[in-house]
């Protein structure tokens, strides 16, 4: 038994004692000494040792298995036949069978696959038994029979299967040469001639030649009677001299196929020759063009021809003299098309109907003319060579060239390949009236490349950077730009010239400024910037990192002008966040919460995004924003640190002298800060409204004048003083106390959160 897969180990095993468990698709089975299926015992019990098995079902595919029988062989009595047959089964246990089929499988000394096996065996053995000439004689039907009778059988094993039958060694046959040497006599002579035989003998019926295999071991001996029998009694000297290598082998090939049917074989090959009849030529093929004139058409076409021929009358052949076989054919049919052809159109040569018409006058003139000499013509093909023919074959055109796109700057490089051929020759009948013989390929190829050239001039450049990524807002993708592409490749083909379209593979190769945009787009930057913001004794340092995604659609020729490197763009990224974080309000910049900074980031993405597809056609994306913490803030943090030890009293009150301080220090400056900052924003409002204009340089530098005195006038407090005032604080508040009690100074709003950071003017609260 051979075993596919899956394993018939996953039908059915016989498995030690324990408890497994169960598992998807199969179960456990536990039988008792007859093959009867009992409860399942405690996992700890003295009685007497039973048997397990474990049955997977349908329910898995792993568990619907494979299986081939040992070969079962079939002798009829009284025959030398020998057929060896194989059972080739499919089997599966359905869901909740699992205990009736582990029952019906049961037998303490076979495996279970064995149980099977053999009892598939038992009832194939019991059919053929019946008549095992009949079984080898009708295999066709008989085979099917046993399969469907093997498979209703297996459902008294509570098994689904389906069975096939297919006899063994199949593979192995093989066509069997013959070739020997004989003597005859023809029928009407009294003198013997010698033979050549050379046969090859192949497969009929592959079970009878099985069955008979060892009958074949006298084969020449009999081919050799048969050979001899055949030319004493149905061939005369005249036949065998001229007929021998068609008529006569013919014949005996028929003869030899109804002595070699019973044993399931049959005359694959079979060569005749004699030297009486003369060294006979192998059969001759030729190929060439023949060069020919229509009476309407000026040019010179040729006609391909292709032509097999063999000696078929000795005598008439010796008497020809031929020298040169192939010199001959070619003059024979030169001269032969050259006359059915003259009186015809260009037209009629592509026409299938008279072109039939025509090759059939070749054919029978070139017959006529080949028996004369002794030849007989065993295939003749002539087909005109013109170029529009091929086209009715599988063909491929490929297009590759820069077409235009709707940007002047901008050129589309497109790759595509088409398989086509057409269906007929009738949409193109007017161009070859026209003169344009042999041109009709380029016509179709100036066609398609009109209508790709007319779809690709309406395609923008970010449409080609974007594909095919982007969606519209029902979530349905636009179409594909190779799409449309090759959609209109099938119009102009289909309905332009009747074509059938196997494939159109249009490839975008190159898009100019594409390179540059991708190594652009291809990293994420990072930037840096610090700003004096007003309201804010200290420099703010913001963070972040911005990416190119895409170009902007209204502004690609600015990119493509530009020449944006790395650099240029991050130089640009960065001006534009400075500007906007300066025009920003302290408590802007100082973001208490993650809303706060989503704000502020959009506020810097839609400056990023105005000013660079102005300034370089690119839309850039701001994200990761952060700010890092100033002198003041980290010096506020270390006073914090500094004093979470003290008592509850005492840390209030030290929180109240910072707040005191900050505000002491701010106050003086809070009003004029606030005072500048607005006339600042209102300069930098207007420096962007004139910046967008034309012919406006002289304004421009002005308000960027003002916009620097303004920045140089912002009230800066002293920040060291602040933070060295903050310090000592702390310090003193650590000291033990001179006189009173802690208790008796707290304040009365010791529970109100107090702000070390000052909030006056519209500052910024606590971060």
């Amino acid at each position: 038994m051979v075993n596919l897969p899956n394993s018939l180990e996953n039908l059915i095993s016989r498995i030690e004692s324990g408890d497994p468990g169960q598992g998807d698709g199969f179960a456990i089975v536990e039988l008792d000494s007859k093959g009867k299926a009992v409860e399942k015992r405690p996992r700890f019990s003295f009685r007497r040792k039973r048997i397990l098995y474990r049955v997977g079902n349908s329910g898995d595919p792993k568990h619907i298995v494979e299986g081939v029988g040992e070969p079962i062989s079939v002798r009829p009595y009284g025959s030398s036949d020998l057929l060896e047959i194989r059972i080739r089964y499919r089997v599966k246990c359905l869901p909740g069978d699992e205990t009736k089929v582990a029952e019906a499988l049961f037998d303490r000394r076979r495996s279970p696959i064995k149980v099977l096996n053999d009892f598939l065996d038992r009832k194939a053995q019991e059919f053929i038994t019946r008549d095992e000439s009949a079984f080898i004689q009708n295999f066709e039907t008989r085979a099917p029979e046993l399969a469907s009778i093997l498979g209703n059988a297996c459902r008294e094993l509570h098994l689904a299967a389906d069975v096939r039958v297919e006899p063994v060694g199949g593979d192995l046959l093989r066509p069997e040469s013959v070739a020997f040497d004989v003597t005859v006599r023809p029928s009407d002579s009294v003198e013997e001639v010698p033979l050549r035989v050379d046969l090859e003998i192949g497969i009929e019926n592959q079970v009878r030649a099985l069955a008979a295999k060892n009958r074949l071991a006298d084969v020449e001996a009999r081919v050799r009677r048969e050979v001899i029998a055949f030319i004493a009694g149905e061939v005369s000297m005249g036949d065998f001299l001229s007929a021998l290598p068609h008529a006569v082998r013919d014949r005996l090939a028929q003869r030899l196929d109804s002595a070699l049917r019973p044993e399931g074989r049959k005359v694959l090959v079979l060569e005749l020759s004699s030297q009486e009849a003369g060294e006979l030529p192998p059969p001759i093929e030729h190929e060439f063009h023949t060069p020919s004139k229509l009476a309407e058409y000026a040019d010179e076409i040729r006609i391909f021809n292709r032509i097999r021929v063999v000696v078929d009358d000795l005598a008439k052949h010796r008497r020809a003299r031929i020298e040169s076989v192939d010199s001959w054919l070619e003059s024979l049919l030169n001269r032969i098309i050259g006359d059915v052809v003259y009186g015809s159109s260009y037209l009629d040569l592509l026409d299938e109907t008279k072109w039939e018409a025509l090759e059939k006058r070749i054919k029978d003139a070139a017959r006529h003319e080949a028996e004369a000499h002794g030849f007989r013509i065993k295939h003749l093909l002539a087909v005109p060579d013109l170029p529009e023919l091929k086209l009715l074959k599988d063909h491929e055109m490929q297009i590759k060239r820069r077409f235009a796109s709707s940007l002047p700057s901008t050129k589309i490089t497109l790759d595509v390949i088409i398989n086509y051929r057409l269906r007929d020759l009738s949409k193109i009948t007017t161009l070859i009236q026209n003169d344009a013989k042999g041109e009709v390929e380029d016509g179709i190829r100036d066609d398609v490349t009109g209508a790709i050239a007319e779809i690709l001039h309406r395609v923008s450049p970010t449409e080609i950077l974007e594909f095919p990524g982007s969606e519209d807002e029902e979530g349905d993708r636009p179409p594909q730009i190779t799409a449309r592409i090759s959609e209109r490749v099938h119009q102009v083909l289909t309905i332009g010239y009747n074509a059938e379209v196997a494939q159109v593979i249009p490839k975008i190769v190159h898009m100019d400024g594409m390179l540059e945009f991708e190594e652009l787009a291809k990293t994420t930057e990072s930037f840096s910037v610090q700003i004096d913001s007003h309201g804010w004794p200290e420099p703010i340092t913001f963070t972040g990192n911005y990416r190119v995604t895409s170009p902007s659609p209204a502004d690609w020729e600015t990119f493509r002008k530009t020449s944006t490197d790395r650099e240029k763009l991050k130089d640009s990224v960065v001006q534009t966040i400075s500007s906007v974080l300066q025009t920003e309000s302290s408590k802007a910049l100082l973001f208490q919460d993650k809303k706060g900074r989503g704000e502020l980031e959009e506020s810097l993405n839609a400056a990023v995004i105005a000013q660079l597809s102005s300034q370089h056609g690119l839309i850039v994306h701001v994200f990761n924003l952060a700010r890092q913490k100033t002198e003041l803030q980290q010096a506020r943090d270390e006073a914090f640190r500094e004093t979470h030890l003290l008592e509850p009293q005492v840390l209030t009150q030290s929180l109240k002298h910072q707040k005191d301080m900050f505000a002491k220090g701010l106050a003086a400056e809070s009003e004029s800060a606030d005072a500048v900052a607005r006339q600042l924003q209102q300069v930098y409002t207007q420096l962007e409204i004139e910046a967008s204009k034309s012919d406006n340089e002289d304004v421009v530098e002005e308000l960027q004048e003002r916009a620097k005195a303004l920045e140089a006038a912002m009230p800066k407090p002293d920040v060291k003083s602040l933070l060295s005032g903050l310090r000592s604080t702390a310090n003193e508040l650590q000291a033990p106390p001179t006189g009173g009690s802690l208790e008796s100074g707290a304040s009365d709003d010791g529970d109100e959160e107090i702000d070390p950071e000052p909030n006056a003017g519209g500052g910024p609260s606590r971060d």
